[in-house]
């Protein structure tokens, strides 16, 4: 029986991942923001209201012209530009980012090098390497949580936000899964 040899400390690169990660995350926050400050910002050219009249004795009022109802000033975030906005602002913390639209779902399927060798080590019992995977998850559980809270900025709380992690080897096999915050579905819980 062959063992699964040990990774090799890098805590200098995985910190750089880390730090990468959450700066990304920050990005796709700033832009989002940007973005819903932008859109939703009222039309300064409304006069300010001015002080009631007067009451005098005057002659019948003529009816006044009806004004045109004011167009709206706020246009329709689309889902697709917060995928958009969503892709950009994840595809250099990854390997690999694919980034989906169904309907108001955007699912962002990840893929990262060495991430079904780092499920190996779970499933084999190593107690660093399932810490490292639990981390994995909670950022995931977070990232997610950012990304429904900035389409919410933006007027958007109807988008459905899936986050998965992908086996690097075999990407039709899920490793993890997120769904608005929630965590449906986690490998590392099948081989406890």
């Amino acid at each position: 029986m062959s063992t699964i040899p040990a990774p090799k400390n890098n805590q200098s690169a995985d910190n750089k991942k880390k730090a990468n990660g959450c700066l990304g995350i920050i990005v796709i926050l700033i832009v989002l923001s940007v973005i819903g400050n932008f859109i939703g910002k009222k039309d300064d050219a409304d006069p300010a209201p001015t002080a009631a009249p007067e009451v005098t004795a005057t002659a019948a009022p003529t009816e006044a012209p009806t004004a045109a109802p004011e167009a709206s000033s706020t246009a329709e975030v689309t889902t697709e530009s917060v995928a958009s906005l969503v892709k950009m602002a994840v595809k250099d913390n990854f390997d690999d980012v694919d980034v989906s639209v169904d309907g108001d779902v955007i699912t962002v399927n990840i893929k990262q090098n060495g991430i079904a060798a780092a499920y190996t080590l779970v499933a084999a019992g190593d107690a660093d390497s399932k810490a490292s995977w639990d981390e994995l998850v909670q950022n995931q559980v977070a990232m997610c949580n950012q990304l429904k809270d900035s389409a919410h900025d933006l007027g958007r709380d109807d988008i459905v936000f899936i986050v998965q992690v992908l086996n690097d080897l075999s990407p039709d096999k899920t490793l993890v899964s997120v769904v608005d915050g929630v965590v449906y579905y986690n490998a590392a819980d099948d081989v406890q």
